[in-house]
């Protein structure tokens, strides 16, 4: 794959990753921003039984979060993986998908989505 030099003036933002990590990395590549804006649903997908999935997302995220030229706001669907199941409401939690989560993924992590004012930024919620 040919390397390019970053785009500074190039801010990439994708919506709703749905587990399709390839996709994303392939989208940086390709575009090579400055800055990548992921707005969430990392764990939700429409085929739910598919389990590793789950498993393969959560490692690629933990990684993915330590690039500082990525910012992660949380999905509607990642909501409820956020808080461990507290509101198992959203579309794809499962409880199985939810003890992968909490192998992988320390609970700390996730205040790497919040301000530093304790605001969480959601790219769609319903109450």
């Amino acid at each position: 794959m040919k390397k390019s030099i970053p785009n500074n003036n190039l801010t990439l933002i994708i919506p709703d990753v749905h587990n399709r990590i390839e996709w994303v990395e392939r989208a940086i590549a390709t575009f090579n921003p400055n800055l990548t804006i992921l707005l969430g649903d990392y764990f939700h997908s429409f085929d739910d039984d598919k389990i590793a999935r789950t498993e393969t997302t959560a490692r690629w995220l933990l990684e993915s979060l330590k690039n500082p030229n990525r910012i992660y706001l949380l999905g509607n669907h990642d909501f409820c993986h956020t808080f461990g199941g507290i509101y198992p409401q959203c579309g794809g939690w499962t409880k199985r998908k939810q003890e992968i989560i909490d192998r992988i993924i320390p609970n700390s992590i996730f205040s790497l989505f919040k301000s530093s004012n304790s605001k969480i930024f959601l790219h769609q919620f319903k109450s």
